[in-house]
């Protein structure tokens, strides 16, 4: 909550120097108490911390990994990338935040055993990363397609994208302005139909549009209607058999 009181930290909150932050208390009561108490200055720390955008939190939260690709990014360096279910050599194009900013992806080539594509990863999903010695060069064509996914959004890098045509419901367009995560952005509106023309990818028009039920229908592409059909009438089956 950003609109905390001014004693909500100090009275629920309680930290102590341990003997790998020694050293940092030592650093902040030599160099930043002048006129405050050193509880006081880690409540102004926290407070200032919720008040950023969640994208900003996860920059600090994951500070030597954003450094890393930073790093890169300027000298032009591999970097290898490890999660819980893969490992991969990327060569970094951009570090950016999505469109709610939430999250923060590395975006660009990514090179594994057998083959290699265009793709982002999220910085929070990342458990260790070093920078290679091996320099790396895109071709123009890479960072022409790079750059137009990232007019979508940095999640969508390397997808298969399709115009997509949907009418909502006036109660659907409503939805659509409240539901903002992971919200699709459209290339045109037509307020006397209301229908939105998306330029994105199947799977992710599917995962946003399915919570809408009967107030956004699919007028094209035929592969994302019959997508929905089959999901609204195996849902309907459940329902209607029980």
């Amino acid at each position: 909550d950003n609109s905390l009181e001014d004693d909500t930290l100090s009275n629920y909150i309680t930290i102590r120097p341990t003997s790998e932050t020694e050293i940092v208390f030592q650093e902040i009561e030599t160099t930043c108490l002048k006129d405050t108490s050193m509880s006081e200055y880690i409540r102004k720390i926290l407070h200032d911390y919720v008040s950023l955008q969640l994208n900003e939190r996860e920059k600090i939260i994951f500070y030597d990994n954003y450094c890393k690709v930073k790093d890169a990014l300027s000298k032009k360096k591999k970097l290898y990338i490890f999660t819980n279910n893969t490992s991969l050599l990327m060569n970094p194009y951009k570090i950016c935040t999505s469109k709610e900013e939430i999250y923060n992806y590395i975006v660009g080539k990514a090179e594994f055993v057998s083959n290699s594509a265009l793709m982002s990863i999220k910085l929070s999903v990342i458990k260790d990363m070093f920078i290679s010695e091996e320099n790396y060069k895109l071709t123009k064509n890479e960072e022409a397609a790079l750059s137009e996914s990232l007019k979508i959004g940095p999640e969508f890098v390397g997808e298969n994208l399709v115009e997509a045509k949907i009418k909502f419901t006036d109660g659907g367009l409503k939805m659509y302005h409240k539901c903002y995560n992971d919200r699709p952005i459209p290339k045109k509106f037509d307020s006397n139909t209301n229908i939105m023309t998306f330029y994105n990818t199947v799977d992710h028009l599917f995962i946003y549009l399915k919570q809408f039920g009967r107030h956004a229908i699919v007028l094209e592409p035929l592969e994302l209607k019959e997508k929905m059909d089959d999901f609204f009438t195996k849902a309907y089956s459940a329902y209607s058999n029980r």
